[in-house]
């Protein structure tokens, strides 16, 4: 908390929210690139775990350091509005900053114009957690109607789709109905980590299906893993790998995907969500034994389907989503959060009245 405290007293213009930051010994900076813009979909996923930090602090009779994260978690959604929300149900995926090292007022924050595609976080995926953040504890006076302009500005990308399977590997020709995805990365899955959506059956019975055709599509090409957006494997001594984020199921995404030669152990934490360990295990434990899968840190970020090149860096994305949906998720502790402050069955409302 006090590193977070000590950067917003630096950098107020982010209005305590954080970019892509360096850490040294002195407290955290913002990262070359990042100096005046703000993420909106990591900042939604943090948000919430943040919340859930300061819940649990109350619950092990932590009540000074559990008001400190408070404070700070209110203070994120009193300025939420002000730094991310364009009018007209649009949320930004990045906003940019006339001065870091300014108060956060209304003229601080920008978007470029005109906002063309990719500027808005309209996903029905991990940048949804913004979204609902907004929905639920932002301020709405004067414009209350613009709260369902959020949720109909991203209804075009909620897609039905049918992953088809084929004979051999099933006798008869079957469909899998799944919400499209825009890779179809387990990436894309980050929300149900976070939040109780499984607490919907007809959101639960989708994501279920999901991993259905996830584990179905890898079983029936003979891939020794499942793919997610992940840091690529380069050939040694090179130590520059580059990020893949077209990783996933063409067949059932928005976007073009042509690498199927990377897989990552991460790509299992959806799978370990839907409280079948077994299957989840057994796709954990094939990556984790191909060639130098496994070292003093752990599992390794990703290696490639023929063993012979692996991912040489270590990233929070590849280690903590997996430990976390091993143990279920935070969705039990933020349920608890929104029951709490009366905003439990209108998120569960919404989750199942959009799908």
């Amino acid at each position: 908390m006090k590193s977070y405290e000590l950067f917003n007293s630096q950098y107020p213009g982010f209005a305590g929210f954080l970019p892509w930051f360096d850490v040294t010994d002195s407290g955290c900076t913002p990262n070359e690139g990042w100096t005046n813009q703000v993420p909106g979909l990591d900042n939604g996923e943090w948000v919430w775990a943040l919340r859930a930090v300061a819940h649990e602090l109350q619950m092990t009779n932590e009540p000074l350091l559990a008001q400190k994260y408070l404070d700070y978690w209110n203070m994120l959604a009193d300025n939420a509005m002000m730094v991310f929300y364009a009018g007209y149900g649009r949320v930004s995926a990045v906003t940019l900053i006339h001065n870091s090292t300014a108060p956060p007022t209304p003229e601080n924050y920008y978007r470029n114009e005109p906002c063309g595609k990719g500027c808005w976080l309209d996903d029905p995926y991990e940048g949804e957690m913004m979204t609902f953040f907004l929905d639920l504890y932002g301020n709405w006076s004067g414009i209350e109607s613009q709260r369902e302009d959020l949720w109909k500005l991203k209804r075009p990308k909620l897609q039905l789709v049918e992953y088809q399977l084929f004979p051999p590997y099933v006798e008869e020709a079957q469909n899998i109905t799944v919400q499209r995805g825009w890779w179809f990365s387990s990436h894309e899955q980050w929300k149900y980590l976070e939040l109780p959506y499984f607490d919907s059956d007809i959101n639960k019975r989708v994501f279920l299906n999901g991993e259905r055709a996830r584990t179905w599509n890898s079983a029936a090409h003979q891939y020794p893993g499942m793919f997610a957006s992940v840091t690529n494997v380069i050939a040694p001594p090179n130590e520059n790998p580059q990020y893949l984020s077209a990783a996933g199921i063409p067949s059932i995404a928005f976007q073009p995907v042509d690498t199927f030669s990377t897989i990552t152990p991460y790509s299992t934490f959806p799978l370990f969500l839907t409280g079948n360990h077994s299957v989840a295990l057994v796709w954990y434990q094939l990556m984790l034994q191909g060639p130098s899968m496994q070292g003093l840190f752990g599992s390794t970020e990703s290696c490639n389907t023929t063993g012979t090149a692996i991912s040489p860096v270590l990233t929070w994305d590849s280690k903590i989503t997996t430990l976390c949906a091993m143990l279920g998720g935070i969705s039990d502790i933020t349920r608890e959060i929104l029951q709490l402050d009366g905003k439990y069955e209108e998120f569960v409302w919404r989750g199942g009245y959009e799908w």
